[in-house]
């Protein structure tokens, strides 16, 4: 997983996602990226 962190029209509490294997996933709030790495590294675990 790559994050793009810039000062572009993203807004200041955003950042841009990309997955390796499923590309570009688009600006996302930084709350909710945080909430998809954590459950992602739960199901690795699991």
């Amino acid at each position: 997983m790559i994050l793009v962190i810039s000062g572009n029209n993203t807004g200041t509490a955003a950042v841009k996602m990309r997955r390796l294997h499923a590309g570009p996933q688009g600006a996302k709030p930084r709350a909710n990226v945080a909430a998809d790495i954590l459950a992602d590294i739960k199901k690795r675990r699991a």
